[in-house]
């Protein structure tokens, strides 16, 4: 009875740690496609947004000027776009960075998070090579760590690296 009762148990704990391991793995797949869509999403509508008011300053100005005009226009926008948008309460939970092309941040969707979540080293180098960066802790202090699960994407307008968006 006793080997019995030890096999089963053992059995039974095996098959828990494989349904532990299936959903942990499940959880993390759903949440990086959200993270994914919500980044794409968020870079869709800033396009549309930009395209929009860039073919209005079109009309307006020169096209020689219009350079320079976009520079300093594009990151206002992004400010103004980013409150409003997150400021809806269906994304309450969701912190939504955009950096600019020298990484330093430009707008934020919760003003509280702005100056404890910096782009760490591994991320800058990844968005300068154009690739994704998943993070799970960040350090806010020195030794201390929050647990977080985060997205940076690096985003290209006409084949130019433009600007980062960290969902």
């Amino acid at each position: 009875m006793a080997i019995f009762t030890i096999l089963s148990t053992t059995l039974l704990s095996l098959f828990a740690v494989a349904i532990y391991i299936n959903l942990e793995k499940k959880l993390y797949s759903d949440i990086d496609g959200f993270l994914r869509t919500t980044a794409v999403s968020l870079s869709d509508s800033i396009e549309t947004v930009w395209e929009n008011e860039k073919s209005k300053s079109d009309k307006i100005i020169n096209s020689k000027s219009l350079d320079e005009t976009i520079n300093q226009y594009f990151f206002k926008l992004i400010k103004s776009w980013t409150s409003v948008e997150f400021g809806n309460p269906r994304y309450f939970n969701i912190l939504a960075h955009i950096f600019d092309s020298n990484l330093e941040l430009i707008a934020a969707s919760n003003k509280g998070y702005k100056d404890i979540i910096p782009l760490s080293i591994k991320e800058k180098e990844s968005m300068r090579l154009g690739e994704y960066f998943f993070n799970y802790n960040v350090e806010t202090q020195k030794d201390k760590y929050l647990s977080l699960r985060f997205l940076s994407t690096p985003v290209t307008i006409d084949q130019n690296f433009t600007y980062v968006i960290r969902i």
